[in-house]
């Protein structure tokens, strides 16, 4: 199987995609999305938690701040469809600051949608301050700290 490069015109495609669904997020989603960043943060616990019971298959619960995140995500429109597995091939999936908004849509659409089909990525974005990162990145705040609170 050969190497899966994310083409060009392809990528010219989502990014008009993404650009108008950036275009849509209201002042009022925004607003939601900050104040759901700050009171993660603010919470000082762990966005979420393994839970494993006899006879069960471990699963994740999210701490109500990142339960609120992931609302703000989603009704803001930030989760947009686009060919994220390919995507995912090619980009550093740890790499943290998001100077392009088009990319921070990308990342927080690639971990959400990875989490269906890999339980804990999501929590993984959560703890390692990746998805703080990208969406602070769409509120135009400093990409070289988003995150930081919550890895420290």
């Amino acid at each position: 199987m050969s190497d899966h490069i994310y083409p060009d015109d392809l990528a010219e495609v989502d990014r008009l995609t993404i650009q108008a669904a950036l275009a849509e997020v209201t002042d009022q989603a925004r607003q939601s999305l900050r104040s759901s960043v700050d009171a993660l943060i603010a919470s000082g616990r762990p966005a979420g938690e393994w839970v494993a019971v006899n006879g069960e298959w471990p699963y994740v619960t999210y701490s109500p701040e990142a339960d609120a995140l992931w609302s703000a995500i989603n009704d803001a429109g930030l989760v947009v469809p686009f060919d994220w597995p390919a995507w995912s091939k090619t980009i550093d999936p740890n790499a943290m600051p998001h100077e392009d908004p088009v990319d921070a849509v990308r990342t927080i659409t690639a971990v959400i949608r990875a989490d269906r089909f890999n339980a804990g990525a999501l929590l993984n974005a959560f703890e390692s301050g990746l998805l703080v990162a990208a969406v602070r990145t769409l509120l135009d705040e400093t990409p070289e700290t988003a995150g930081s609170e919550l890895t420290s």
